[in-house]
């Protein structure tokens, strides 16, 4: 296996919280990436002049396509990893003198420790708890052993250099910031919490705030006319909530600063599972908070409405509305990521049977679990549809793929089309100042639907389309019928 591949299926690990129990079956199949190369670099040594990605495609040829370690210089209220060491992030400036003053600032996803335990053991393994050398879990060494952060790094999909690729962001400013925290860049604890012979810290917020003072006072971004702040799921939903927060820092700094934020699979809600209870995550979500101290992170108005349950406000429909700034959601309403850890994870039921639906889509699923696919498509649907209703300032871009990030990988940031439109071209509409709402409503499957589609699709794409799937929903539901009398044999 690539390192690169290792590196993805590491760091999808947003449906686990204890990094030792991962269920590599569905990452395998999603092909969720984290947007970043970090190739052979971990293995032989971190250095600038280090050769180009197993993914050419990515890479650029000149020193421009590199990203370089820094460390936050700011001590925020002691913004520090949870396990207390100084927060990093990799940058690349701006490839052309015009966008020197354009930034974009990406915030790593991993998961999240959910209760003091759970948080213990990632900093124990050092499982993205700090700076320093990583557990061969998350997926910088080769041969099992812990290895340093690499002071050299790549971007793809929306970090890339390439402008075939990322047309809108290949020459800004890049920042990648890593996450370190456990509890979506909104900790904010004082003190520390000691569990056995480890001492945790709970303060990611100030780690944001810190790194972007960071980037601020040190590296000229107080000059910036246009910043995006933009994160993939656990990142994705630290971008909705941190919004403002990031906004107001950026904008005190610079006046004339156009600031704007961009979650990619942070659409994280309280949906009912696939038994009608609820989800699995959905309990740890409330303990998580509470372990992080995350309330403090939310805005005000939304803990005046919900009062009692201010807990609440970490689901992105209940927060959105009341994000003050600009903002576009990149959200897939096959969350391969929901689906299979909040939605067919009830011990009530076989929950396998879900997740060999979403592995083998043409060959193990039932009525009964496609069913429920669509449910919790149509769940989502609403609550998206709700938010739209109510929040102007809300853009999107939502296709029905089995994706879970999708603005960190090449491919898949290219290749689903929603209303004649790419999520590339949405954010450039975007970025003028459109409103954009691109929204896939039809029920899935459906003809001529484009999606980075898994090996088992590629008999039903269109001959002339790496992407178009052939089959509607009634050719589909004629597959089950075939299922179900045995005629195909999985």
């Amino acid at each position: 296996m690539e390192l690169a591949d290792a590196m993805h299926l590491g760091n999808d690990d947003d449906h686990q919280h204890d990094p030792r129990t991962a269920d590599q079956g569905i990452d395998d199949w999603s092909g969720v990436d984290d947007g970043i190369d970090f190739q052979d670099r971990a293995k032989n040594g971190s250095n600038k002049n280090d050769a180009a990605s197993s993914d050419s495609s990515a890479m650029s040829t000149d020193e421009s396509g590199y990203m370089y370690k820094h460390f936050s210089a700011f001590d925020t209220d002691q913004g520090v990893c949870l396990d207390g060491s100084v927060p990093v992030f990799w940058l690349r400036e701006a490839v052309s003198s015009s966008s020197s003053d354009k930034w974009l600032v990406h915030l790593k996803g991993g998961g999240w420790c959910a209760t003091e335990k759970e948080c213990a053991n990632w900093v124990k393994v050092n499982y993205q708890s700090g700076s320093g050398p990583q557990s061969g879990d998350e997926g910088y060494s080769t041969d099992g052993n812990e290895a340093d952060l690499p002071n050299n790094i790549t971007g793809v999909g929306i970090m890339s250099v390439d402008p075939s690729v990322n047309p809108e962001f290949f020459d800004w400013n890049t920042v990648y910031v890593w996450y370190c925290d456990g509890g979506s860049y909104m900790g904010d604890k004082d003190g520390t919490t000691t569990v056995g012979k480890e001492t945790l810290y709970f303060r990611g917020k100030r780690v944001l705030e810190g790194v972007m003072k960071t980037l601020l006072y040190d590296f000229g971004m107080d000059t910036a006319t246009e910043v995006v702040l933009t994160g993939s799921s656990a990142g994705g939903i630290a971008t909705i909530q941190q919004c403002d927060n990031v906004g107001s820092l950026v904008e005190s700094a610079s006046s004339d600063v156009k600031f704007k934020c961009l979650a990619d699979a942070g659409f994280f809600v309280n949906t009912t599972d696939f038994d009608g209870g609820v989800g699995t995550w959905t309990s740890q979500w409330e303990t998580m908070v509470t372990t992080h101290g995350a309330v403090s992170s939310m805005a005000d108005s939304c803990k005046r409405e919900h009062s009692g349950h201010e807990w609440q406000c970490w689901f992105a429909d209940v927060a959105l509305p009341h994000v003050t700034h600009d903002t576009f959601l990149v959200q897939s309403v096959l969350d391969l990521w929901q689906l299979p850890y909040n939605f067919f994870s009830s011990e009530l039921s076989d929950a396998k049977a879900g997740h060999d639906c979403l592995n083998n889509p043409l060959r193990l699923c039932t009525y009964a679990t496609f069913a429920g696919i669509q449910n919790f498509r149509e769940q989502l649907l609403i609550k998206l549809k709700s938010v739209a209703s109510s929040c102007s300032k809300v853009s999107y871009f939502v296709d029905a793929c089995f994706k879970h990030t999708q603005t960190d990988r090449n491919s898949i940031f290219m290749i689903p089309i929603v209303s004649d439109s790419t999520i590339s071209m949405s954010v450039h509409r975007w970025l003028q100042g459109d409103a954009v709402r691109n929204l896939d409503e039809d029920p899935w499957p459906h003809q001529n639907q484009q999606c980075d589609w898994g090996p088992e699709w590629e008999q039903f794409l269109d001959s002339g389309s790496s992407s178009k799937l052939m089959m509607s929903t009634d050719d589909y539901m004629d597959l089950l019928d075939e299922l179900a009398e045995g005629a195909v044999r999985p």
